[in-house]
């Protein structure tokens, strides 16, 4: 019998079906015709070739159940901005534009993976943030961080970062704005304190007028209207409000008439002498600001659809993804 290195397909698969159910190599020579030597061969390059091939696959699964959950921490971080990131200020705000993005990374996003039976599953702490042990504070917000670095490097076609930019300025000279009114309102205040009869029995209420007068002015400056403030302030029996969470509580009942009239007076001046037109003379920027910072939000949740995103991270890498 010639010898050959070689065989056909049909020879190949012959040879493969009769090993597979217990055939001896002589009698899989008998059988097909080739020399047992070279059946044996060709059956066990076929078998390292399939070692291979099933080596491949399952790494090819695995690399796909890691991809689908580098997308699903992505998406979530992409969410969990858009839910978070501010769409208006209220007038009790100090934090900076930075600030405010820093808090929004300080929660359990992405979780973590822990094995459950004979499965994987994520699991996100339902400890609050302030009450998780310094380290793993800073491991979750590395982990969000490293997302916010992948969602920027799948992303680069998209204009997410320029709205998000666009917010940072409103949301910072809306900042400035109500700074300065809050400076202001602090100091007419003490002043108008200073003159009243009883000025010495509201003292310890100066903080909380001054904050009562900054969101009159604040909420009558959102709806238009900033010389109607002082419209804001009601008298209560025992304490003042100023149309919203702001109270003075007052020990001396026949104290909150003069109180009310006190806070009303420095809205007015606030208004009408020029203290406050310098912080709008651009007419109403406040409501500008507001309306680009809400406008942003708006962006940021169509550019940053799961939807969306998961389609573009198909497309595109970043320097996590397997490749």
């Amino acid at each position: 019998m010639e010898r050959r290195t070689l065989l056909t397909k049909e020879e190949l698969q012959k040879v493969i079906e009769l090993r597979e159910i217990g055939s001896s190599w002589v009698r899989i020579q008998h059988e097909t015709g080739v020399n047992r030597k070279t059946a044996k061969n060709a059956y066990e390059d076929w078998e390292r070739r399939q070692s291979k091939e099933k080596l491949q696959q399952a790494r090819v699964q695995v690399g796909t159940v890691i991809f689908r959950e580098h997308m699903e921490c992505i998406v979530q971080v992409a969410l969990t901005l858009v839910d978070n990131l501010p769409e208006s200020m209220v007038f009790f705000e100090t934090r900076d534009a930075e600030t405010v993005l820093e808090q929004i990374w300080m929660r359990d996003i992405v979780g973590h993976v822990v094995r459950t039976g004979e499965s994987w599953e994520r699991i996100v702490s339902i400890v609050p943030f302030e009450q998780l042990p310094a380290r793993q504070k800073q491991l979750i917000t590395r982990r969000n961080l490293m997302f916010v670095q992948c969602l920027k490097e799948h992303t680069q076609t998209m204009r997410w970062q320029e709205v998000l930019k666009s917010w940072r300025c409103a949301w910072e000279e809306c900042l400035g704005i109500l700074t300065e009114l809050r400076s202001k309102a602090e100091k007419m205040v003490e002043k108008e304190v200073e003159n009243m009869e009883k000025g010495n029995q509201v003292e310890k209420s100066i903080s909380n007028m001054a904050k009562g007068v900054v969101e009159a002015i604040w909420l009558g400056t959102l709806d238009g209207e900033p010389e109607k403030s002082s419209d804001l302030v009601r008298t209560k029996v025992d304490h003042v409000e100023f149309g919203g969470e702001t109270q003075v509580l007052l020990e001396d009942k026949n104290l909150a008439g003069e109180v009310s009239e006190a806070c009303k007076k420095v809205i007015n001046n606030l208004c009408k002498e020029k203290t406050l037109a310098e912080l709008f003379k651009d007419g109403n920027p406040v409501g500008a600001k507001e309306k680009e910072l809400k406008t942003a939000v708006e962006q940021l949740e169509r550019e940053l659809d799961p939807f969306v995103l998961r389609q573009i991270m198909l497309k595109t890498e970043c320097s996590l993804c397997l490749v």
